[in-house]
């Protein structure tokens, strides 16, 4: 498993850590079961929520939608593995 960012489908929608990434179409369980959420916070650049999640194979997988079930909350959404660096990945704004 490696780090990679995640953002909702839905920019509406909230992303909550501990959810579980499935793929997308997979009932939900421990044989479908491809990482977790690590950690999320609302992104007042993108105007949207944003995290992190641990996912197989996660670099390979960038743009991919995959399905976010958190049954602790209830919770199912959709959302796409993209890059970790949400801002200014190649450091263009802190070079100046």
């Amino acid at each position: 498993q490696v780090v990679v960012g995640i953002k909702p489908t839905d920019k509406a929608r909230r992303l909550r850590s501990g959810a579980h990434i499935i793929p997308k179409g997979q009932t939900p369980g421990p044989d479908n079961d491809q990482g977790y959420v690590t950690s999320v916070c609302f992104s007042p650049t993108s105007d949207h929520w944003i995290g992190l999640a641990l996912v197989e194979r996660g670099r390979e997988r960038i743009g991919e939608i995959v399905h976010a079930h958190d049954p602790l909350r209830g919770e199912d959404y959709d959302v796409e593995i993209c890059n970790p660096v949400f801002y200014d990945p190649d450091g263009g704004r802190q070079r100046g």
